[in-house]
């Protein structure tokens, strides 16, 4: 069984998006809104570290290999063609 990796990726920053970018928008066009701010920056900054890895993972990693994570440590391999 092959799983879209992109679609389980989005999947899991979506609460980060909801909670994080579009509340800061909102503050932009509404700036007396300033829970909003907060609460924008505050999704932002604590998904910041998965932002980074999605980002590492689709400049670093090539077509067809396997990411696996351990802990804090992300790594991938190509696997053997059979």
């Amino acid at each position: 069984m092959q799983v879209n990796t992109a679609a389980i990726r989005m999947i899991f920053l979506l609460p980060s998006i909801v909670l994080g970018f579009i509340p800061f928008i909102i503050f932009w066009i509404k700036p007396e809104l300033t829970v909003l701010a907060t609460l924008g920056t505050l999704g932002i900054a604590s998904a910041s570290g998965d932002f980074y890895n999605v980002r590492n993972a689709l400049r670093q990693v090539p077509n067809g290999a396997r990411i696996y994570q351990h802990k804090y440590n992300t790594f991938w391999y190509m696997p053997e063609k059979a």
